[in-house]
């Protein structure tokens, strides 16, 4: 089975969870969002992830997104020509000067480059171009599966209201092979943020001609289902142990102090299990504390 490109799922984004995302960086643009497509092959040799015709107190906007999941330094010059680009294909279609607003959204962690392009030989002779950033640098996104990119901006700007309509639009935008699995996940999603959804699940149900067992093995038995369950696996036993080791060291040594509970939480399961280990014996607060690198 063919896995989508990375920024394919970005670009499948319901308008209502890419409005609630791009509000991190510009929280003043208005409901209206409406695709601006245009070739910039023409005059740069790249093609721009996305941009839309915005609007900001009242007033017409182009919004530039490029989806990131690499490091790229030459990313402020990139962002330059984009927008330069936009600004002359919009010119040349309505001879009006428009203003572009970018957004760079870094699915990576680690350094970015700063958000400014800057040419020129001094401070007085220069040209500038500033851009946002948005960083999503919580998960490992080199090794997610790129249909969970979607479900991220999904834990926001959702409610009971329209939840029904963001997960019809995201069931209808994603590959036909990721579909059901894509649901399932945005079940589960539901079922935690909202009190009983069965109305809610039995009505997406019917719009999409598919039953919650058809869902259910898709999640079980779909491409992601292996690595899903090894990391649930891996996590319930670091929990289980650092609960274990928090209740030999109050027997021990008293109250847990926070440096020490965050530490624990940190740690990787060989330094846990070596901790359990040492409790083995009669070790001193100092060895455990050294044990944990502090």
């Amino acid at each position: 089975m063919s896995q989508p490109k990375y920024d394919s799922i970005w670009k499948a984004l319901p308008d209502i969870v890419l409005l609630a995302l791009i509000r991190l960086a510009v929280p003043e643009i208005e409901d209206t969002i409406e695709p601006w497509k245009t070739d910039l092959k023409v005059l740069i040799d790249r093609e721009a992830d996305n941009t839309y015709l915005i609007f900001i107190n009242g007033m017409r906007v182009l919004l530039h997104l490029e989806y990131q999941n690499y490091l790229d330094d030459t990313m402020p010059l990139r962002m330059f020509q984009y927008v330069a680009a936009l600004k002359m294909s919009y010119y040349q279609h309505y001879q009006e000067d428009i203003p572009v607003i970018g957004v760079v959204i870094w699915a990576k962690r680690g350094k970015t480059p700063p958000p400014r392009y800057q040419n020129g030989i001094d401070a007085a002779h220069s040209l500038t171009y500033d851009y946002h950033e948005i960083h999503l640098d919580q998960v490992d996104w080199q090794d997610v599966d790129p249909i969970l990119l979607v479900l991220a901006p999904f834990l926001r700007g959702v409610t009971r209201q329209n939840a029904q309509a963001v997960a019809i639009q995201m069931y209808e935008a994603a590959p036909p092979e990721y579909r059901k699995l894509l649901l399932g996940a945005l079940f589960n999603l539901m079922a935690r943020s909202f009190k009983d959804i069965d109305d809610i699940e039995q009505a997406i149900l019917q719009q999409v001609r598919t039953t919650m067992d058809e869902l259910i093995d898709a999640v079980e038995n779909g491409p992601m289902a292996g690595r899903i369950m090894a990391r649930a696996e891996a996590r319930g036993k670091a929990e289980a142990t650092v609960k274990a080791l928090t209740i030999f060291w109050k027997v021990r040594f008293g109250a847990v102090p926070a440096d020490v509970s965050a530490a624990l939480v940190q740690a990787d399961g060989a330094r846990l299990d070596a901790m359990l280990d040492a409790f083995g014996g009669a070790p001193t607060e100092a060895e455990m504390r050294a044990m944990l690198g502090l």
